[in-house]
C-alpha cells in the first residue's frame, strides 16, 4: 500500500471511530470525560493526516512517499487504530439493539487505557507533522548542482580523514568506551548533554572517536524511527585548513544539510543561501554556518556532533570553538548531542567540569594496547611465527610499560620487530625508555649515530618545523628530503 493509501486508510477508520465515541457519548449514562478527551485526539490526528493527503496530491508527493518513519508511523498507527475500534465495537456489542431496547451502554475503557490510547495517539501525531516539516524543508535537485552547493559549504574532505583512522584502527579495539556507563548516558538522554573524552597524549583519544562516530553511523545506516542529524570532524594541528572553527561549523553545516539515507535532497534554504551569495559573491561565514546549523538542529529529531582533538586547534580558536557549541546548545529546540575529545587543558577542563565526562587511564587501553600488539605481531613478514612465549613475553612487557600510551606502544613495537635474532629482541625488552620523552630521544640519539648525510636531513627537517610561521602540511613535510640535498 502506498502513503497516500495508507493515509486515507487510518482518516477512514479514525473516522470510524470517532463514530464509536459519539455514539457512546449518546448512550452512556454520565458518559464520562474520556470520551471527549479521545475524541479530541482522534480530531487532531485526522487534521494532521487530512493536511498529509492534501500533499501528497501537491509536489512533495515523491518525498513524502518515499519517507520511511511516516511509512512507518502510518503502520503502526492504523494496528493501534484497529485494536480500539475491536475493542469499542466488541465490548459494546450491537450498538443499534441497546437503542431499541432503551438500555444503556457501558464505556469499555478503563481510565488507564484511555490514557496511554490518548498517549499513544499524539505520539504518531507528532510523528506525522515531523515527516510533513522534513520533507516540506527539502528540495529533490540535480547531482551537479547538489555537489556545487556542498563544496561550497565545505571542500573538507571529512569522510576521507575519517576512513584513514578507522583503517589504522586495530580491529574489535575501543569498545570499552561503548560500553562505559556514562558513555550509555550520554548516548540515551532526550535532552541537550556534552560528553567529554579526554586523555593525555597518545592513549588512542582519535581512534575512540573513530570508533563513536562508527557506532552512530551504524546506528543510522539501519534506520531509525526518528529523523537524526549527524556530523563530525577531525581536528589536526598540521594543517591549517583543520584547525580553523570556519573549518569545523562549516563541515557540520554541510553534513546536516541532506537527510540520512536520501541524498540527492538539501535543504530548501541553504539552495537560496546559495543562490544569493553566488549574486553577492559572498562565502559562507560563520554566522551563515551558525544559522544553519541551528536551522537544521531544530529540523531533525534529534542531532549529535562529534569533534576529535580540539586540543590541536590555536588556543583562540578553541575559545571561539567551544563558545559556539554553547550556543547551539541554548538555542537548539531539539535534542542536541556532543561529543569532544581533547588533551586535559586546564581552560578546556574548566569548560567541560560540570559535563558527563571519561578521562582515560591506563587500565581502559590495557586490552587494546595488548591486541594492537598482537595484530603486528602476526602480520609482520618476518616474524609472524616467532615462538608463543617470546610473543607473550612481548605483549606483556609493552603492556605492562606502556602506561596506557598506544603512541609509547606503537614506536617500541616497531623498534623490537626490526631487530633480527630472538636475543636482540629479549635484550631490547630489558631496556625500553621510559615515557614518549625518553621515546623520541633514543631514536633522535639512533639517528645521531647514523650517517652523517642522514643526520644532516634529519636536522634540516628538525628545524624547517621548529622555525616555520605555521604547521606544516603533509605534503610540505615530504618536500623537506629534497631540500635537505640543496647545497648550503
Amino acid at each position: 500500500m502506498d502513503a497516500a493509501a495508507s493515509v486515507i486508510a487510518v482518516v477512514q477508520i479514525t473516522e470510524q471511530i470517532l463514530t464509536l465515541c459519539y455514539t457512546y457519548a449518546k448512550g452512556v449514562k454520565d458518559a464520562p470525560a474520556d470520551i471527549e478527551r479521545l475524541k479530541r485526539e482522534l480530531k487532531d490526528l485526522n487534521a494532521v493526516l487530512n493536511g498529509a493527503e492534501e500533499l501528497l496530491k501537491g509536489p512533495h508527493k515523491e518525498k513524502l512517499s518515499t519517507s520511511q518513519k511516516l511509512s512507518t508511523s502510518l503502520k503502526e498507527c492504523t494496528a493501534e487504530l484497529e485494536t480500539l475500534s475491536l475493542k469499542l465495537v466488541t465490548k459494546s456489542g450491537d450498538l443499534h439493539q441497546h437503542w431499541f431496547s432503551r438500555s444503556r451502554l457501558k464505556w469499555p475503557l478503563e481510565k488507564e487505557e484511555v490514557n496511554k490510547t490518548i498517549e499513544s495517539l499524539h505520539r504518531h501525531r507528532a510523528n506525522f507533522n515531523t515527516s510533513l516539516t522534513i520533507n516540506q524543508a527539502f528540495e529533490r535537485i540535480e547531482d551537479d548542482e547538489r555537489n556545487r552547493i556542498l563544496d561550497w559549504m565545505s571542500p573538507i574532505q571529512y569522510g576521507e580523514h575519517h576512513d584513514t583512522v578507522r583503517d589504522k584502527r586495530t580491529p574489535d579495539t575501543c569498545e570499552w568506551l561503548i560500553q562505559r556507563e556514562t558513555f550509555r548516558q550520554w548516548e540515551d538522554k532526550n535532552t541537550a548533554l556534552i560528553m567529554w573524552l579526554s586523555g593525555s597524549p597518545g592513549t588512542g583519544k582519535t581512534f575512540l572517536t573513530s570508533r563513536v562516530i562508527d557506532r552512530i553511523q551504524s546506528r543510522l545506516d539501519a534506520g531509525t524511527k526518528t529523523k537524526e542529524g549527524f556530523a563530525f570532524f577531525y581536528c589536526n594541528r598540521n594543517e591549517d585548513i583543520r584547525r580553523n572553527p570556519l573549518s569545523v561549523f562549516q563541515s557540520y553545516a554541510r553534513q546536516l544539510a541532506a537527510v540520512a539515507g536520501q541524498p540527492k535532497l538539501v535543504q530548501k534554504q541553504l539552495r537560496s543561501l546559495w543562490q544569493e551569495s553566488r549574486t553577492k559573491a559572498q562565502k559562507f561565514g560563520m554566522e551563515s554556518c551558525k544559522t544553519q546549523i541551528l536551522a537544521s538542529i531544530n529540523l531533525y529529531d534529534r542531532t549529535t556532533l562529534v569533534l576529535d582533538a580540539l586540543d590541536e586547534c590555536e588556543l583562540a580558536s578553541r575559545i571561539v570553538v567551544m563558545d559556539t557549541i554553547k550556543l547551539l546548545l541554548s538555542r537548539a529546540t531539539k535534542p542536541l548531542y556532543v561529543f569532544v575529545s581533547s588533551r586535559p587543558e586546564n581552560h578546556i577542563r574548566k569548560f567541560f567540569h560540570h559535563m558527563p565526562n571519561v578521562e582515560i587511564q591506563a587500565t581502559d587501553n590495557s586490552e587494546d594496547i595488548k591486541k594492537f600488539v598482537h595484530a603486528e605481531v602476526v602480520r609482520h613478514p618476518n616474524w609472524h611465527d616467532m615462538p608463543t612465549e617470546l610473543r607473550d613475553d612481548i605483549e606483556r612487557t609493552i603492556l605492562t610499560q606502556s602506561q596506557g600510551m598506544f603512541q609509547w606502544a606503537y614506536l617500541q613495537i616497531n623498534q623490537i620487530l626490526g631487530l633480527q635474532t630472538q636475543a636482540a629482541i629479549r635484550n631490547r625488552l630489558g631496556k625500553l625508555p621510559i615515557g614518549l620523552k625518553s621515546t623520541y630521544d633514543e631514536i633522535y640519539n639512533q639517528i645521531s649515530s647514523g650517517d652523517d648525510h642522514d643526520k644532516a636531513i634529519a636536522d634540516r627537517a628538525f628545524m624547517w618545523v621548529a622555525c616555520a610561521i605555521k604547521p606544516l602540511s603533509d605534503k610540505a613535510a615530504e618536500q623537506l628530503e629534497i631540500l635537505a640535498f640543496v647545497g648550503d
